[in-house]
């Protein structure tokens, strides 16, 4: 037992770093995808199909990314001659750049609105004065597998015509009122990308939730006759999709991440040449592997929530530490647990210590948009400067184990 142990140790501490989020595929559902990939079509179809019955929409699209589920969300809004010459898309100060980005892309203007601390829900008051005759759509976003009110933000909305996109790339699975997000606005979109609840090494899912615009959609998206044709990847291209997700399924492992992290490779993902999306349909690979792997998403969130719960409980009382609250009626996923430290010093002496032993600690969006993107108005947004200086995340991945979190936790309290 003392050899055993001794050798655990070793493991754990030499050649084990846990990632900051991770979805394991299993080895059945990754052959699976092998097979699919030949089948053109037919596996994206029957995906799009048990992604409809899961989250209960009128219509899922399974798309290459997640950028392109928005960016195809905007080009049919725009499309709609009953929403006027409206051009402004209004988005949390602090969310991920690539948002932005793809608003630009769709020839849209963004408007940036501040967040509040306890919650990373959009400011109310804030959201009131900005909304106006120009807003075509409004973009709710459900950061870290924390579902978030919706309804008044729906409300302000609809007050002034505009549609309510949900933005649940990263809490697939989480719930409020009794439904999951993503499915309360006019449309929702979700991503498969690596990290996400349910990652295939990319994709995405588009959710319309009012049947009205299904054939909107359809229109716009034709292959023949919409304002662009959306390309289905050809056995090739799938084939090497399918690497990806085999490639990623090591990485995102603790032993993966370790050799990641000694390559640099975990920094791939802030890399502006690996934003870009395209227009296409998700492979028939990925379709397959997501298809099969839609049955344990539920069983992986199951694992995130328990511990994130168990976080919530053992850090609520810690000083210098703040914690984001949650609606009474919302179960999130807690893709990471995300918190604040109010000490910049601490934040910084914490960080390095939880990396140092391994933990998976994450700093996300370092910056509020109007940092990454100088053109912008300038704030004020005190809130989203906060969180970007101050937040830290940890992770609730199925690798973590118990003593990951007891360890996560000791750790936080001494500092």
């Amino acid at each position: 037992m003392v050899a055993l142990s001794s050798r655990n140790e070793v493991i754990n501490h030499m050649i084990r770093q846990l990632p900051p989020t991770a979805a394991p595929i299993r080895t059945n559902d990754l052959i699976f995808g092998l097979w699919a990939g030949t089948r053109g079509s037919q596996p994206r179809k029957r995906f799009e199909t048990v992604l409809r019955e899961y989250f209960g929409s009128a219509g899922c699209y399974a798309v290459e990314s997640g950028r392109t589920a928005l960016r195809v969300i905007m080009e049919v809004l725009k499309s709609d001659s009953t929403l006027g010459k409206r051009t402004q898309v209004i988005l949390p100060a602090y969310t991920c750049p690539v948002i932005l980005t793809v608003i630009r892309d769709a020839g849209l203007t963004p408007v940036l609105c501040d967040i509040t601390l306890d919650t990373m829900d959009f400011d109310e008051v804030r959201l009131m004065e900005l909304v106006n005759s120009m807003t075509l759509a409004v973009i709710h976003v459900h950061p870290f597998g924390l579902p978030r009110n919706i309804d008044a933000i729906s409300t302000i909305t609809n007050s002034v015509g505009a549609c309510l996109i949900e933005d649940a790339c990263q809490s697939m699975g989480a719930v409020i009122d009794n439904r999951k997000v993503g499915t309360r606005g006019v449309f929702g979109f979700a991503s498969f990308g690596p990290g996400k609840p349910l990652s295939l090494g990319g994709g995405g899912v588009i959710l319309v939730n009012d049947p009205k615009w299904i054939a909107p959609f359809e229109m716009v998206t034709d292959q023949h006759d919409g304002l662009f044709s959306l390309n289905q990847a050809g056995m090739l291209e799938s084939a090497m999709t399918w690497g990806r997700v085999a490639v990623l399924k090591l990485i995102f492992s603790p032993i993966g991440w370790w050799l990641a992290t000694r390559l640099g490779l975990q920094r791939m993902g802030d890399d502006p040449r690996y934003q870009g999306y395209k227009l296409n349909w998700l492979s028939s690979s990925q379709s397959g592997i997501g298809h099969r792997a839609l049955d344990h998403l539920e069983r992986l969130n199951t694992h995130r929530h328990q511990a994130g719960h168990r976080l919530n409980v053992e850090l609520s009382n810690v000083p210098g530490i703040r914690l984001f609250s949650m609606p009474l009626s919302g179960k999130p996923i807690y893709l990471r647990f995300p918190f604040l430290v109010e000490n910049l010093e601490r934040r910084e002496a914490l960080f390095k210590q939880l990396w140092s032993a391994g933990l998976g600690v994450g700093k996300v969006y370092q910056k509020p948009l109007d940092d990454i993107f100088p053109d912008l108005p300038r704030g004020p947004y005190p809130a989203a400067y906060y969180i970007a200086q101050h937040l830290l995340t940890i992770p609730t991945h199925p690798y973590v184990q118990d003593w990951d979190i007891k360890k996560m936790v000791d750790v936080i309290q001494q500092y």
